[in-house]
């Protein structure tokens, strides 16, 4: 005995529920998505702040990295300009790659602060955004108040650290190329006064 084929309004109902069960399905797929979007953008947040704090300790060691290997060069070339037995081409040569060196200096060492500051700042307005707790914080004014603090035995040269680092550094690595300057100037106006000061120093 064959059974009565189904109603239309049967059918339609059988749709409908598939429909709505396929709806439903959807709108949970979504939520799910939704929910692993927004655990991966912070996981990935996590990450890019880990490589930029990581690339601004990299800067801060090149950055003092460069003054010392300038002052290296400045010491080898004024050796060279003030010795008594050097030639006036030696000394013209040697003050003027010191007077170069001091110029690419304070170039790089400009350039490198620039670029650590971007990464200090970033990283600061990184956690002003995503609203760490000001003790928890490793950049701004929480961070601030621990450097102020001078251990017991630099209290004496705490004058210095009124203006920072490397206004300091900068200025020594300038005052290097003007003393250069001068060597360079008595060289060609007064040849005979560095060799007269060399020969008594050996003497």
């Amino acid at each position: 005995m064959s059974l009565p084929p189904p109603q239309m309004g049967e059918l339609q109902d059988e749709k409908g529920d598939k429909a709505e069960e396929e709806l439903g399905q959807q709108s949970q797929a979504g939520l799910s998505d939704i929910s692993h979007a927004e655990a991966f953008t912070f996981h990935d947040a996590v990450q890019i702040y880990q490589c930029v704090a990581e690339r601004r300790n990299t800067f801060d060691v090149l950055l003092w990295m460069t003054p010392a290997t300038g002052l290296t060069s400045q010491a080898f070339l004024f050796t060279t300009a003030l010795a008594g037995d050097s030639s006036r081409a030696a000394r013209l040569i040697s003050m003027a790659l010191s007077i170069l060196i001091t110029l690419l200096t304070i170039q790089l060492f400009t350039r490198q602060l620039q670029a650590e500051d971007a990464d200090r700042r970033w990283l600061e307005d990184w956690e002003e955004r995503h609203k760490l707790d000001e003790d928890n914080r490793s950049h701004g004014a929480s961070w601030a108040r621990y450097q102020a603090h001078l251990p017991d035995p630099a209290r004496h040269f705490g004058f210095l650290t009124k203006a920072s680092a490397f206004t300091y550094w900068a200025n020594g690595m300038l005052g290097f190329g003007v003393v250069a300057l001068l060597v360079l100037i008595f060289s060609i106006v007064r040849e005979d006064s560095l060799v007269v000061c060399g020969n008594k120093k050996n003497i």
